[in-house]
């Protein structure tokens, strides 16, 4: 009868063991088990980091805007637009009354009240975002849809696409 050296017993039980705590882990992600995310920048509030989360999860890539000659970088399609009407409602007190009379098709890119972005689908409002006291936007789009709300806010704001808004990822 071949006997196992002791050393070699010791190995295999390590091997073993150490098996064992790999499919205890893969059984326990089956069953729904999950270890708990890092806390990144230290604790905050709970709506804090729900928003932050959430904001950094929608990333897509960085939008770059010169909106004549001002410098937008930001990391989301909402963002990035809202940052273009704030910059541009500034400029003029009427841009957005003047832009909430345009549509896109089936929605309106901005509205003083988020039901009549989505005039045709109610349901949608929840996607509408506050970019003022009085006016709502559109955040449910593409990036190609971006590109084509910029275009008619140009158009709006009488400025140039491509010029004086130029735009890119």
């Amino acid at each position: 009868m071949n006997a196992i050296p002791h050393t070699a017993q010791g190995n295999t039980l390590e091997k073993l063991l150490s098996l064992r705590l790999q499919i205890d882990e893969i059984i326990s992600t089956m069953k729904g088990g999950c270890p708990t995310p890092p806390v990144i920048d230290g604790p905050k509030a709970p709506e804090e980091q729900k928003d932050r989360l959430a904001s950094e999860n929608r990333r897509q890539g960085i939008y770059h805007v010169d909106l004549m000659g001002e410098k937008i970088d930001k990391y989301t399609i909402a963002d990035t637009l809202q940052a273009v009407l704030l910059k541009l409602s500034e400029l003029d007190d009427q841009f957005l009354h003047r832009l909430s009379l345009k549509s896109t098709g089936s929605r309106r890119i901005v509205a003083r009240d988020p039901e009549k972005i989505y005039p045709h689908a109610p349901r949608l409002s929840r996607f509408a975002r506050p970019i003022s006291k009085e006016w709502w936007m559109d955040t449910n789009i593409s990036q190609t849809q971006l590109k084509a709300r910029l275009r008619i806010i140009c158009d709006v704001a009488e400025i140039n696409f491509g010029s004086d808004l130029v735009f890119s990822v």
